[in-house]
């Protein structure tokens, strides 16, 4: 066991600190550390960024390296706030620790949960001795999000961490690949900051841009993206990446038009606009006028700016073509497939184990569309980003993707290399073009910018058009519902463990699952395709039912079918209950 080098406060003064942010209530209602951190109504967040802040210095110090505090809800409303801590790998908080922190920001007694978090921390691996560290602060536009943050900084700065630095309004992508830059080797010294990260991907984009085949025509003026950024953060950020690519490029491929950039006052973060709302509603986010952009390529950033939809308006109301997350995942799949085989003209990247990893709520027609890729390995995990994430990382290039537009792709860049170096006759500009490509990529999260850059440089590359990348494959109609149920119930509902897409148990209520779906396959005859699933909430006392079908009419009757067996089965068990 290793000793943690820091400075330790009396109980008097933890206790003065502890009073100078305390619970909202008395007792303060439970917070639980998820996916996406903390979250919940700014009013009630003040101790848990104090006890965040102290948890991050103390992790800091024990690893002695930098760790992040990201101030965020995301896609949630104004009123909300969060905060997720970012480990020193640029990632999420290492798994095993979330329950100590849960712990620690949940404890009625501050100061005995202090001590109880410091023995705790004691026992993790770390730096013999420890001391050093650093925590690094982002925060999004929320009003409530500066006060916040200040005590966040507050609690690190009370265990005695050797610096805290205030990024100030960051993306959340951002702040993770800060951070994995803050302890990369050879990073002493290096500057901490945004223009790092405009740098990095910037520089990546314009290096595969440079690459692509030379055009026999003068390059024709770059059609703009219309970009939507939420009133969030991100709006902050895509004159800073324009000024990059004009500063890299001349002239710059890309023209971004911004709206919902939160400078009206009526703007309000994530109302009526955001990947969220796009993706969700399918409807036009505020400020994108049907007849007027009908055809324009579009797309939506959430409030933190980790994901990313694309859509183009199709004329009519509020009507739109959409490319969500599954079809971001068959663009890039198809543009690395592709490179591949530019590279390796006899197996095609067969020796190179290329995977995409998809929860059971993408869209079937994604998932067919993936399977007949050459080489290309499907699998599906629980719902998280985090399952995603940690499968994508097995591969050599693993794509990951939700529906709602969060995702990346990781390469392993040393087997990337021994891969390409035993390969006969190789086309070396070919494989300095993937290289490049995959640099685009944010390795820490999923990112709105960098995915941007990927998109419009995959596109290019292909030779498509937005309308030839809708077109890649037609999506199934599916429906997303909800059926209350009381939490007791929902306990007894135990997804499968790999991929949710069945239940273990209870079995007689898959058992009607099932019933159904080959009922309504059998209804229809040899091509029909059909299916559904249900997973309890963990956030709602409702149970979440997924049903997809060849056709609309046979997804709304399996839905409503499935919405009364649920209810049936939920008064079934009150009933065995009473009894």
């Amino acid at each position: 066991m290793t000793s943690i080098a820091m400075h330790h406060p009396s109980d008097a003064d933890l206790q003065a600190a502890f009073s100078g942010h305390p619970p909202s209530s008395s007792p303060p209602p439970p917070l639980p550390y998820g996916t996406a951190g903390f979250r919940a109504n700014s009013a009630v967040l003040l101790h848990a960024m104090h006890r965040c802040g102290i948890f991050a210095a103390l992790r800091a110090v024990k690893t002695n390296q930098t760790v992040g505090a990201m101030v965020t809800a995301s896609h949630n409303v104004e009123p909300d706030n969060g905060i997720k801590l970012v480990d020193p790998t640029g990632g999420m908080l290492e798994q095993s620790m979330e329950p100590i922190l849960t712990e620690f920001v949940n404890a009625d007694d501050a100061v005995q949960g202090l001590r109880r978090l410091l023995e705790k921390i004691e026992a993790q691996p770390g730096v013999a001795n420890g001391g050093g560290g650093r925590v690094v602060v982002g925060q999004d536009t929320r009003q409530s999000s500066e006060r916040l943050v200040k005590a966040v900084k507050d609690g690190a700065q009370l265990m005695g961490v050797e610096s805290i630095v205030d990024l100030g309004e960051v993306t959340t992508p951002q702040l993770h690949f800060i951070v994995q830059q803050c302890n990369a080797a050879g990073a002493e010294g290096r500057r901490i900051g945004e223009s790092v990260y405009f740098e990095h991907f910037g520089g990546a984009f314009a290096r595969f841009w440079s690459l692509l085949p030379p055009s026999p025509s003068p390059a024709p003026a770059p059609s703009s993206l219309y970009v939507d950024a939420a009133n969030g953060v991100g709006a902050l950020k895509i004159a800073p990446l324009g000024e990059h690519l004009s500063a890299t490029l001349s002239p710059s491929p890309l023209s971004l038009s911004l709206l919902n950039d939160g400078t009206q006052p009526t703007d309000q973060l994530n109302e009526e606009c955001g990947a969220e709302y796009v993706q969700k509603m399918q409807r036009l986010p505020r400020g994108f006028d049907a007849a007027e952009m009908v055809g324009k390529r579009c797309c939506s950033m959430d409030g933190d700016a980790d994901r990313l939809v694309y859509f183009s308006p199709g004329g009519e109301s509020d009507h739109l073509i959409l490319c969500d997350g599954d079809k971001m995942a068959a663009l890039y799949c198809t543009a690395i497939q592709r490179m591949l085989a530019e590279i390796d003209l006899q197996d095609k990247g067969k020796g190179l184990r290329v995977g995409v990893v998809q929860t059971a709520y993408a869209n079937g027609a994604s998932t067919a569309f993936l399977d007949q890729l050459p080489h290309v390995d499907v699998r599906c995990v629980k719902t998280g980003v985090k399952h995603l994430h940690r499968a994508a990382e097995e591969y050599d290039v693993g794509v990951y993707f939700e529906a709602n537009g969060h995702g990346t792709v990781l390469v392993k860049r040393e087997r990337l290399g021994e891969w390409a170096s035993v390969v006969e006759g190789r086309d070396e500009r070919a494989y300095e073009r993937l290289v490049a490509f995959l640099g685009i990529f944010n390795q820490t999260t999923g990112d709105a910018l960098a995915d941007l850059l990927a998109t419009e440089a995959a596109l290019k590359y292909l030779n498509m058009s937005f309308a030839d990348w809708a077109a890649l494959y037609t999506e199934l109609p599916c429906r997303q519902t909800k059926v209350a149920l009381p939490r007791w119930v929902l306990n007894r509902l135990q997804p499968h463990p790999e991929h949710e897409k069945t239940l273990t148990q209870p079995t007689e209520l898959q058992a009607s699952v099932d019933t159904a779906v080959s009922s309504l396959i059998a209804q229809h005859g040899d091509g029909y395709s059909a299916r559904a699933f249900i997973r309890p909430s963990g956030t709602e006392d409702v149970c979440r039912l997924y049903v997809e079908a060849t056709t609309a009419e046979g997804a709304d009757r399996l839905s409503d079918e499935l919405k009364a067996k649920i209810s049936q089965f939920g008064a079934q068990m009150a009933k065995s209950v009473m009894k």
